[in-house]
């Protein structure tokens, strides 16, 4: 068992950062992420080319102690600070053929990252460096984010291929594409019985070709199934997502599938979202069987917006895996912005350093309640929010289940149309689950954001 669980952590290499929302044309996602700049007419006006671009430039700061530089440790922390800058650029050529209602083109973005020097790390976040063996588009300093090709039918049914941003039904949970999880791939989607939406996909997590010679044919895979349907003034979702990567490309082998259900509604001034997610696999010929199930409240209260989240996943003991709850971000090292925390877990404005806790906790199970409220400041343009959050997990470590509580809070100017400018504050009190003593962990961050 000490084997299985060394070579489970081995897999715990690599952890990138954040991007904008998920461009069109994304199946079953959100709408076009590109500003349509140019059209040429062609065949008398019955077709079109269209030239679309988009651009983000963002600084960010990160003073705080989060053990990792230095050799630090969490009962012996350091104070460090760094700064990071992000340019990404993304076009879309796209044909319209309006006779026909199709349309077809390629997107492309591309990205550069890194540090301007003093105390930051080698990488370009303060994490691990670049992966052993690929299992997606984690770029290191610069390189192609997204780029695939896509076809369009009717304004509604969709087919992509290439390098493609993908996010799981349960908002980032088990895979996030703003956190980099782009993935060579297939995906269609499009309207299901009507009143639905469907998406399927098949990616390519590990190719085989290229490695020793035993390796050839042998493959990872990631296979998802997904729809939604309003049912009166609710939506019902279901999804299956499955995971095969063989034995001799990861030392073990994984087969891993995830089947779970949505359940939401919305008003004006209410909106709920309820998650319940079976997960079953066997790793390295030991079988599993967890579940996590989560709660999304979102309300208007008073000139602002309260936010609330109830997440529980089962786990098992350091030396068990029977009743473990696993996550793609685990096995594959990515993350997800699923929280609202932001030194246990990942978040935009600070996402360049933190804890990357995910749903499953490593395999031991999490229970967490978490809450946050944003309410504007003054009608300049100056927004403000308040969070704080509790995490225990399954299964006692060190003798202890308690994780530690979060808390803190972040002020969001808008200096002008396309520019931000966030500025915050977070502090963790750290339980006996991270150790006898451990040190209380602070982070103080920026992020100067200009997006169009």
């Amino acid at each position: 068992m000490k084997k299985l669980l060394l070579t489970l952590s081995m897999l715990m290499l690599f952890w990138e950062g954040k991007g904008q929302g998920v461009p069109f044309p994304n199946p079953c996602g959100s709408g076009p992420g590109i500003n349509t700049i140019y059209s040429l007419q062609l065949d008398e006006g019955k077709s079109q080319l269209q030239l679309g671009l988009w651009t983000q430039a963002r600084i960010m700061y990160n003073m705080s102690n989060i053990p990792g530089p230095g050799g630090s440790v969490l009962s012996e922390t350091s104070n460090y600070d760094f700064f990071r800058q992000r340019v990404r650029f993304g076009t879309d050529v796209r044909f319209v053929d309006t006779s026909s209602n199709v349309q077809a083109g390629v997107y492309t973005q591309v990205e550069y990252r890194g540090g301007w020097g003093g105390s930051s790390p080698s990488y370009s976040d303060p994490r691990a460096g670049a992966p052993r063996i690929n299992p997606y588009n984690n770029i290191q300093p610069r390189g192609i984010r997204y780029g695939y090709a896509y076809a369009q039918w009717n304004n509604q049914t969709t087919l992509v291929a290439g390098i493609l941003p993908l996010t799981d039904a349960y908002g980032g949970a088990l895979f996030d594409a703003d956190w980099d999880f782009n993935v060579g791939g297939i995906a269609l989607g499009g309207p299901f019985l009507k009143k639905g939406k469907y998406r399927l996909g098949l990616v390519r997590l590990i190719d085989g070709v290229g490695g020793d010679d035993d390796q050839v044919e042998k493959n990872g895979q990631l296979f998802l199934v997904e729809q939604s349907y309003p049912v009166g003034e609710l939506t019902l979702g279901a999804s299956i997502y499955h995971m095969n990567v063989p034995e001799k490309l990861l030392f073990l082998g994984l087969k891993e599938t995830w089947l779970g259900a949505t359940l939401g509604g919305k008003s004006d001034a209410f909106a709920w979202k309820g998650s319940f997610i079976i997960n079953a696999g066997e790793v390295a010929d030991e079988s599993h069987t967890g579940v996590a199930l989560a709660l999304n409240l979102d309300a208007k209260l008073g000139a602002g917006k309260l936010s609330f989240l109830g997440l529980v996943s089962t786990g098992d003991d350091s030396d068990k895996i029977e009743k473990a709850f696993v996550t793609p971000h685990f096995l594959l090292g990515t993350g997800g912005y699923w929280g609202k925390a932001h030194i246990f877990t990942p978040n935009g404005p600070s996402d360049v350093n933190d804890f990357g806790l995910e749903i499953g906790n490593s395999g031991r199970g999490l229970t967490t309640l978490q809450v946050n409220y944003g309410f504007p400041l003054s009608q300049s343009g100056l927004n403000a929010n308040v969070y704080g959050a509790w995490f225990n997990a399954a299964k006692e470590l060190n003798s202890s289940k308690n994780m530690g509580i979060e808390f803190g809070g972040m002020l969001d100017w808008q200096i002008a149309r396309f520019l931000h400018w966030e500025m915050g504050v977070a502090y963790a009190s750290l339980g006996k689950y991270y150790g006898t003593d451990p040190d209380g962990i602070y982070e103080l961050f920026s992020r100067f954001q200009f997006e169009w």
